[in-house]
């Protein structure tokens, strides 16, 4: 990215999960807070508790780098719990 189209915000969000990547660390540009690094889809097994028998279900990382200076821990994690409920539950958008 050029400086210019990034400049002003205070959240990013890089997504390298289209070239296969399944997860990454990305770096906070500041003056910004923060930047979710999404990776790819994977299909994984699971066990399924009504049938007792293996499912396959598919699960995607994402990591949040932040800096401590501009945000809490503390709401750095609600942020996540949010965003997960959300992507497990896209209905709600």
């Amino acid at each position: 990215l050029k400086p210019e189209e990034f400049t002003g915000g205070s959240f990013s969000v890089s997504n390298l999960g289209m070239f296969g990547i399944d997860s990454f660390q990305a770096v906070v540009n500041p003056p910004q807070w923060g930047i979710l690094a999404v990776g790819g889809t994977r299909v994984e097994a699971e066990l399924d508790p009504s049938t007792k028998r293996p499912k396959a279900v598919k699960r995607m990382t994402v990591n949040l780098s932040m800096d401590g200076r501009a945000m809490v821990a503390e709401n750095a994690v609600y942020f996540l719990k949010n965003f997960a409920f959300f992507m497990e539950n896209p209905t709600l958008l």
